[in-house]
């Protein structure tokens, strides 16, 4: 959960973007989705590879590989969407029905909205998460007694 924690943590300070923002400023935040990411991919691969019966974890690898692909490419065109609706409802497009040409302060309503639902996304994540990972542990304990 804690990679979750730091993801959520990353999306919810990218959602503080303003239009006049330095690199600075994008770097350290998207550095905390990337440490996020490591934190919690790693883990969370073991644990399901770890849980796998041998004979069956080229199974498991595959759906594992599957699970993140459709994850990827349903949440990528979603969140885009998302971005598009809060942008254009915020004063985007501009004159020339381009998002491109749409005010900054569109845009940066868009970004900051989009990332807030990705943030609360991942706190929802790590909240189920954290409750399973607590059945599972009384359940090995009623299991030794």
């Amino acid at each position: 959960s804690a990679g979750l924690l730091l993801l959520a943590a990353g999306c919810l300070t990218l959602s503080t973007l303003t239009a006049d923002v330095d690199v600075t400023g994008y770097l350290w935040r998207t550095s905390l989705i990337g440490v996020g990411f490591g934190v919690f991919q790693s883990p969370s691969n073991s644990a399901v590879m770890g849980t796998a019966p041998r004979d069956r974890l080229g199974v498991v690898s595959g759906l594992l590989s599957l699970s993140r692909t459709l994850g990827q490419s349903t949440g990528f065109p979603l969140m885009g969407a998302l971005f598009v609706g809060l942008a254009v409802a915020a004063g985007g497009p501009g004159t020339g029905g381009d998002l491109a040409d749409a005010p900054p302060a569109a845009l940066v309503a868009g970004i900051a909205g989009t990332f807030r639902v990705a943030a609360l996304l991942m706190l929802a994540t790590a909240v189920v998460a954290a409750v399973a990972w607590r059945g599972e542990r009384r359940a090995l304990r009623s299991a030794r007694r």
